[in-house]
């Protein structure tokens, strides 16, 4: 229990770290946050499509199972881009793209907070590298809200407390699945948190992250440091 906390805590740092690399680094380009957000989708990718999925496969049963696992992650998917549109920002002004970029990691960081404490409490592996993986992406989306809204607030602290903030639902999330989940925690319903965190996680890391990279730099470097995130996690996961 305590083991799993402690994994959901540590992974939530990971925007706070993000934001203050962003403001301990004289150059704030644009540049600089399109590599990072393309480099955290890449490590987002992997994550949904191999390490959660792979869980999801030795969970199911059957192959009517691991069929069914589909419908959370279109629920997810819908849910996300039903909340993105109603929010009242344009995705293309820089000045408010950290404000939108903070809401969603708010929002699809308590979900990673529930599976990260509900895997640990099933498989204490599998939590410390989603907990992992969870850290490394969260850095460069707490790049990801620092950027913009220093840009437009020009205010040190106000930029490291707002990507401290959007990394604390993570623990709400698992002291939901504590309060809540805990007593009705099985495996089917392990897999529907995580295929709902994959649907999540799909939606942010192409439609969110990858997409908007684009924007600051309409080379093929985005694509390259995506591509670099998900070799990163990759060998990195090898260790763990």
């Amino acid at each position: 229990m305590k083991e799993a906390f402690f994994l959901t805590i540590i992974a939530s740092l990971g925007t706070g770290l993000g934001g203050l690399i962003c403001l301990l680094n004289k150059n704030k380009s644009l540049k600089f946050l399109s590599y990072s957000i393309a480099f955290s989708a890449g490590v987002m990718l992997y994550l949904s499509l191999v390490e959660i999925n792979n869980e999801i496969d030795i969970l199911t049963i059957n192959n009517f199972e691991k069929v069914i696992v589909v419908i959370p992650i279109i629920l997810s998917i819908i849910l996300i881009n039903y909340i993105e549109k109603k929010l009242p920002i344009k995705k293309e002004d820089i000045s408010k793209l950290g404000i939108l970029t903070f809401i969603t990691i708010l929002i699809h960081n308590f979900p990673e907070g529930i599976a990260t404490f509900a895997a640990t409490l099933t498989d204490y592996n599998l939590g410390l590298k989603i907990a992992f993986s969870i850290l490394i992406h969260n850095i460069p989306e707490g790049i990801a809200i620092a950027i913009p809204i220093y840009y437009a607030t020009n205010s040190y602290k106000k930029t490291f407390l707002l990507t401290l903030l959007a990394g604390l639902t993570e623990p709400l999330g698992a002291l939901f699945s504590f309060l809540i989940l805990y007593k009705f925690l099985t495996k089917k319903i392990l897999v529907i948190i995580l295929s709902f965190v994959i649907g999540i996680m799909l939606y942010i890391s192409l439609n969110q992250l990858y997409r908007k990279s684009f924007l600051y730099d309409n080379s093929n470097n985005p694509t390259y440091f995506m591509i670099f995130g998900i070799i990163f996690m990759y060998l990195s996961l090898i260790f763990l």
